[in-house]
């Protein structure tokens, strides 16, 4: 015959109280986790399973080792996370840390663990405990915000670089330079040109009557090393510029034939060139050189072309 059981007993409040703690870890998708550091027994509740190894994992799921464990650990977070235990048991009191788990479908998670370390009468530590929440949403939505924030600063950074740029390039056709020389004018913007852009040679081709390009004014780099063009060559670049409609950017010429020698012996080591045009003609190149590696991005080479049309007029 069974014995009879009354409502209100200690056994029968006991199983409804986990019963109860069981409905409101899962109805909070919370897993909870205790670990004996005398016995090594590791006991779990909730939805500690399903949180480290997804959906269908049973409640009382645990790893068989904290190797075992570490191999669930996104690898970007293996060498902190072996290291947790040992800091934890060292400090001792409550700990918070989070951490991405990676789903036997590869599917990655963010979670927070939060605890404590219990101590017995003596200090010593005898048990750990904690809880596991899944943070994913969170941490995507932080990466999203400071990746919008990181786009917003870059572009601002950029729009204010322009500018700045375009200030320094008005002084292109400052009334204040009228009164000078071809000559002179030219070496006046070629200078500023230099400091505008951050380069170390400028120079301006200009187009004779025989459509031969000729260096008219350079600064940075030796004039009597920069060769007078052949028309063929002239030609060539021009309508390269014309037909191309952008401007010729070489980002090393040391790795480019042997007609590129007068400049390796100038150091200059990357270039670019965009075209002087008046009414549609091309009358004029104009180039910049630095002597280390550079690579002009398409801001730099916008406002190339814009000082090379300022300068044309």
């Amino acid at each position: 015959m069974a014995r009879p059981v009354l409502l209100g007993t200690r056994e029968t409040a006991t199983e409804a109280d986990q019963e109860e703690l069981r409905l409101a870890l899962h109805a909070a998708q919370v897993g909870a986790w205790t670990l004996d550091l005398r016995t090594g027994e590791m006991r779990t509740a909730g939805t500690y399973g399903q949180l480290l190894c997804g959906p269908g994992t049973p409640d009382d799921f645990t790893f068989g080792t904290f190797a075992d464990f570490l191999r669930a650990v996104h690898p970007d977070d293996r060498a902190e996370v072996a290291g947790s235990p040992f800091a934890v048991l060292a400090r001792g009191g409550s700990f918070r840390n989070e951490v991405r788990i990676v789903w036997p479908n590869g599917e990655v998670r963010w979670l927070a663990s939060h605890g404590r370390v219990l101590a017995d009468e003596l200090g010593q530590p005898v048990q750990v405990t904690g809880v596991l929440q899944d943070v994913t949403e969170r941490r995507r939505a932080e990466e999203e915000r400071a990746a919008l924030l990181a786009a917003e600063q870059a572009a601002r950074a950029s729009a204010e670089e322009s500018n700045r740029r375009l200030a320094q390039l008005q002084q292109v056709t400052e009334a204040g330079l009228a009164h000078l020389g071809v000559d002179d004018l030219l070496v006046q913007l070629l200078g500023r040109v230099e400091e505008a852009l951050g380069v170390d040679a400028v120079a301006v081709w200009l187009a004779g009557d025989d459509d031969r390009l000729a260096v008219r004014a350079a600064v940075g780099i030796d004039t009597s090393a920069l060769p007078l063009l052949s028309r063929e060559e002239s030609r060539g670049l021009t309508r390269r510029l014309s037909d191309w409609r952008q401007p010729l950017v070489l980002q090393d010429v040391e790795l480019g034939d042997g007609s590129r020698t007068h400049l390796q012996a100038q150091d200059v080591r990357s270039l670019a060139v965009v075209p002087l045009v008046v009414e549609g003609r091309i009358i004029g190149v104009l180039m910049v050189g630095t002597r280390a590696v550079r690579r002009f991005d398409e801001d730099e080479l916008a406002l190339l072309q814009l000082v090379a049309d300022r300068m044309a007029l």
